[in-house]
Parts: structure tokens; C-alpha cells; sequence
């Protein structure tokens, strides 16, 4: 009985991460095949690897990608940076974005919980002000 237990436990840490459910269909396949056979990438113009078999049923890019606080929309096309999603403010370029005058504290972000790296590569992310950034349609 132990034993069972034991190996119950180890297949459980073995099914953790990511993952795409392909029986029964899942309804974002929109009628699509499992095998990705009559799946057209002219069809995902922003995610050139949706018809791959890793991707079927829109499990890439389910998140809003390129986004920056601040800026007036998403690129969708990864970015980090303003420069990098070519972000606009008010529909004129902006390299640095604003911020709102509330932001997540450091102690409850989970990179740079003290505000100690030289280089503040998540300055205007989404997780550092919830709410405050743009938004797509995933």
C-alpha cells in the first residue's frame, strides 16, 4: 500500500507544467483536426507557429504579449521595452512610458523583491501595476 502511494505521488510531480488538451477538442480548436492537417498559418498572422503541433488549439500565445504599462496598446509580438513594442502614448511615440503613482510593493513582486538591480528591466511590466495596462484579445 506504501508503495502505491509512493509512486502516486512521483506521477504527480511528473505531470506538472504546461500543456495542451487535445481530447475531447477543447472549443478554441474551432473544428480544426488534432493533427493540425487542415490548420492554415495564414489564418494567425501574429503567431507563425499556431498550426505546429505544440501550438493547436491556440495553446501558444495565450497571454497578452509586448504589453507595457503605459503605452496604448500591445504589440503581440513579444518586447519588453517601450522601444520594443513600439509603444505610443496618446498615439505619439514614447520611450518611457508613464507609470501609474501606485505600483505593486517590492515585497509582493517576484523578481527584484528589493529594488536592488542596476538595470530595472521590469520598469513599466504589467505585473508591476495590475490593472493599469493595456489589454488584447488573446
Amino acid at each position: 500500500m506504501m508503495l502505491r502511494a509512493a509512486a502516486l505521488l512521483a506521477a504527480l510531480d511528473a505531470a506538472a507544467g504546461h500543456g495542451s488538451m487535445s481530447t475531447p477538442p477543447p472549443r478554441n480548436m474551432h473544428g480544426l483536426k488534432r493533427d493540425g492537417s487542415d490548420c492554415n498559418p495564414k489564418d494567425y498572422p501574429s503567431n507563425p507557429h499556431a498550426c505546429g503541433t505544440a501550438c493547436m488549439g491556440e495553446a501558444c500565445n495565450w497571454f497578452n504579449d509586448g504589453c507595457v504599462v503605459g503605452c496604448d496598446r500591445c504589440s503581440n509580438g513579444g518586447g519588453s521595452t517601450a522601444a520594443d513594442v513600439g509603444c505610443t502614448v496618446n498615439g505619439v511615440p514614447s520611450a518611457d512610458p508613464p507609470m501609474p503613482a501606485v505600483t505593486l510593493p517590492h515585497e509582493l513582486r517576484t523578481y527584484d523583491l528589493h529594488g536592488r538591480s542596476i538595470k530595472n528591466v521590469t520598469k513599466n511590466h504589467p505585473w508591476l501595476a495590475p490593472g493599469h495596462s493595456p489589454q488584447t484579445n488573446p
